[in-house]
């Protein structure tokens, strides 16, 4: 009975050294894993600092864009305006070319009939020199005008 109870007592210490070591093993590589969930917890917090820093750099960058997006707007309508403006000198310079040929023709015409009014008068002039030194007098003749 002696030698049965050293042997189940041998094989119990075997047992329990063993499993003993199985612990120190696992204990090892439980503070393996916990050594790496930290690197990985760290790597995380820079992962998420990078992540808010690219999340202000896209917001940053989503203003500007609004504000260009914002500016082109304006300088479309100060474009539109300017192209509004133009096309109504446009209008203006066509409408006083028109008028300008209407008072040339006009001035034109009034300078003829200054000429043939001037003639007339000359005409009528020389008769009454003439009329005044004895010969015979004229009325001043009837005006008619080229438009008539």
């Amino acid at each position: 009975g002696f030698e049965k109870e050293k042997m189940t007592e041998a094989v119990s210490c075997g047992v329990h050294k063993a499993t003993e070591a199985e612990l120190e093993a696992t204990k090892a590589d439980l503070e393996m894993e916990h050594k790496e969930n930290a690197k990985l917890r760290e790597r995380l917090a820079a992962m998420e600092l990078e992540l808010e820093a690219s999340t202000d750099e896209a917001d940053s960058l989503r203003e500007e864009l609004e504000q260009v997006q914002d500016q082109l707007a304006a300088e479309e309508q100060e474009n539109d305006r300017m192209v509004k403006a133009y096309t109504e000198l446009e209008q203006t310079v066509e409408k006083l070319q028109k008028q300008s040929i209407r008072t040339e023709t006009e001035l034109r015409d009034s300078q003829k009939e200054n000429e043939r009014l001037a003639q007339l008068v000359h005409v009528w002039e020389q008769e009454q020199v003439s009329s005044a030194l004895g010969g015979p007098a004229s009325p001043l003749p009837a005006v008619q005008s080229p438009k008539a």
